[in-house]
């Protein structure tokens, strides 16, 4: 019959339907549905309505199209697939699945609210009853299974490799027979590529992604490093080295350049061959600024030797490191130590015992306070240590309860970790001082908005306006607020001796370049005109070395009216910013460097370079933390090259940390 080739003829088109092209067939279908009733009503007149309308519900022709026409005209053809993606959308595309709706004769009416894609495709032979039971049915029709294409292959092994790298999980994943089966269930006919494949492709994407790196890198004239050590369970040592900069658009930016193991001795000459050589593979010489490091002796030793190679090679160590350096000598008091110590010791009771853990739980469930466990302190890291305190402040009540009851802790235990309450006292005291520390060690360690600009005004406002020391604090909190004070006085070198010269740091000058602290009221008045001088010899320097034919001309108007054209010369550009009201904290600073570039080209060019320097070298440090993960208990024998070759691919914050920190900062910049 023409009307049933009709209907499997739009069924096959219908397969591969544009969805912007849904009202179009939505049209096409409607002019179907018109001859088939025309035949369906030439054939009643001649042959009787009831015999005909049987015929034509049995080979699908009327029913299925009539019931598609009506949800057409009802919610329109293009909604309906729109709102019901899942069953018929994939990637733009009208998918209809390859099977027949039942020719059973007692269904006289199809549901609109089931599959209607079952309704348009035609049965080509006609299922018959089995006899088997009555009323069983056997399909003699076999399923198909939808193929992988090649593309679609090629997407999943690009979103295999991205998980496998964002997720920390080795290679060998995609040789597990548990991940196998759940892909066989995913996509039966993919084809998951043995441990050897993955790892040729994760290094492709690396080596894709390292040209891309590069190629932004060639872009700036000036970038910044840190660099950090760490020594594995296995001893063994690595170094990593990140790189900062601003780009064109004056959004900071860093990536981790390269984590390799660091075989010699940490010497100074080792540390800086081994620096020289990264700076070397990745085209930066000649655009280092300087190399933030931690206040190791050996490291600032090496960068001396660099002296040929970086801009400056004092005073950029990492501020984070100092200030920690700093609370950590206060925190060495016998008095603070003695009550650290102690409450150390009651967070190892706790973690040491399940009956008293189990305890504490419910102690804290009959005051209906939020079930949070004790946090033990590291000696490594300052910062655990207020972490400790604060949360054995906030589990107070139930700690007592629990050293208390005698059916779970005994009395020479609990006399061993009695507290009083003078040393509970102490302890909230001594929040109150680490908390303010621990917001400024947070903001400096921050990757983009933290640049070694910010580092003097933060710390000036700490010591002046939140340690300062005050005639009611108890003796032990005078004592530490006094040594943290000292000692970040002389760090820092915030005293200035009036009868000497003042020393210059980089971060003073990267100060005035800051639009949040350019008016430099953190420094005495005779170190603020030291520091502008000297700015003002880095922009005559600089315009010397690149200046512009176009600058230095004097245009026919400009001679008649006795005017220079060139009104932006270093020094009326300075004088301006001067002038300029310093911006508020709540304002972003490059923001305003990108507003105001072309007022101030000379200047911006110098803030580009010096606010790109971070304040610490958090970014590499928070490498060995994951690192730390990667080399774990099971992982320690691995041998190193398997880390710098081949692990450094498998985990987000080795070499492949480069591709992830892409996708995550630079947005859409993907792999093709």
């Amino acid at each position: 019959m023409c009307a049933k080739t009709g209907l499997r003829n739009f069924v096959l088109v219908i397969r591969h339907v544009k969805m912007e092209n849904a009202q179009e067939y939505c049209s096409q279908l409607h002019q179907l549905k018109a001859a088939i009733d025309e035949k369906r009503l030439e054939l009643s007149n001649r042959y009787g309505s009831s015999s005909i309308k049987t015929t034509l519900d049995r080979t699908y022709l009327w029913q299925p199209v009539n019931n598609y026409c009506s949800l057409a005209c009802k919610q329109h053809l293009e909604e309906f697939f729109t709102q019901n993606t899942g069953k018929f959308w994939e990637d733009g595309i009208l998918k209809l699945p390859e099977r027949c709706s039942s020719d059973n004769e007692e269904d006289n009416s199809i549901d609109e609210t089931q599959d209607t894609a079952e309704c348009l495709v035609p049965c080509t032979k006609r299922r018959r009853r089995s006899t088997v039971c009555g009323s069983a049915r056997v399909s003699s029709t076999p399923t198909r299974q939808r193929i992988c294409s090649a593309d679609r292959a090629k997407l999943i092994d690009k979103a295999l490799t991205k998980m496998i790298a964002l997720t920390l999980l080795p290679i060998s994943t995609v040789s597990n027979p548990g991940f196998i089966q759940f892909m066989n269930v995913i996509e039966p006919t993919y084809k998951v590529p043995s441990a050897p494949t993955m790892t040729v492709r994760i290094n492709m994407a690396f080596e894709e992604i390292k040209k891309a790196v590069l190629s932004k890198l060639a872009k700036v004239d000036h970038v910044a490093l840190s660099t950090d050590c760490w020594t594995s369970r296995a001893q063994h040592s690595y170094i990593t080295v990140s790189v900062y900069f601003i780009d064109e658009t004056w959004t900071p930016q860093n990536y981790v350049l390269e984590t390799q193991e660091m075989e010699e001795c940490h010497t100074a000459q080792h540390l800086s061959s081994k620096l020289q050589f990264i700076i070397r593979e990745w085209n930066l010489i000649g655009k280092v600024t300087a190399i933030v490091t931690d206040n190791a002796s050996n490291i600032l030793a090496a960068l001396r030797l660099m002296n040929n190679i970086i801009e400056e090679t004092e005073d950029v160590t990492c501020s984070a490191h100092s200030l920690q350096l700093s609370i950590y000598k206060g925190l060495q008091i016998d008095d603070i130590n003695c009550i650290i110590n102690k409450a150390s010791k009651i967070v190892a009771h706790f973690k040491h015992s399940t009956v008293a853990t189990n305890a504490l739980q419910r102690a804290q469930e009959q005051i209906q306070s939020e079930k949070k466990k004790l946090i033990q302190s590291c000696r490594t890291r300052w910062n655990s240590t207020y972490f400790m305190l604060e949360r054995l402040i906030q589990n107070r009540i139930p700690v007592e309860t629990v050293l208390s009851n005698r059916t779970v802790t005994s009395s020479a235990v609990a006399q061993k970790l009695e507290v009083s309450e003078y040393d509970w006292i102490l302890m909230e005291n001594l929040i109150k001082v680490l908390k303010l520390l621990q917001m400024a060690i947070t903001f400096l360690c921050s990757d983009t908005m933290s640049p070694t600009s910010i580092t003097r005004p933060i710390i000036r406002t700490v010591l002046d306006n939140h340690i300062q020391i005050n005639e009611d604090d108890d003796n032990i909190i005078h004592q530490l607020k006094e040594t943290v004070v000292s000692d970040l006085t002389d760090r820092f070198r915030l005293n200035w001796d009036e009868s000497e010269s003042p020393n210059i740091t980089i971060n003073q000058l990267a100060s005035f370049l800051y639009p949040r602290s350019k008016d430099l009221l953190a420094e005495p008045v005779a170190v603020r005109s030291k520091i502008r001088s000297i700015i003002a010899e880095k922009i005559h320097h600089e315009e010397t070395q690149h200046e512009e034919a176009e600058n230095t001309q004097i245009n026919c108007l400009d001679f008649l009216f006795q005017t220079n054209s060139n009104v932006n010369n270093p020094q009326t550009q300075l004088s301006h910013y001067l002038a300029e009201p310093q911006i508020s904290h709540n304002m972003d600073p490059y923001e305003w460097w990108k507003n105001h570039e072309k007022r101030y080209p000379s200047i911006a060019k110098l803030a580009k370079t010096y606010l790109a320097i971070p304040a610490s070298s958090a970014g590499s440090e928070r490498v060995f933390s994951t690192a730390g993960n990667i080399v774990t208990a099971k992982r320690s024998s691995s041998d190193p090259d398997l880390f710098a070759d081949s692990d450094r691919f498998e985990y987000s914050e080795t070499k492949i940390q480069i591709w992830i920190r892409i996708i995550r900062i630079i947005q859409g910049f993907e792999l093709q």
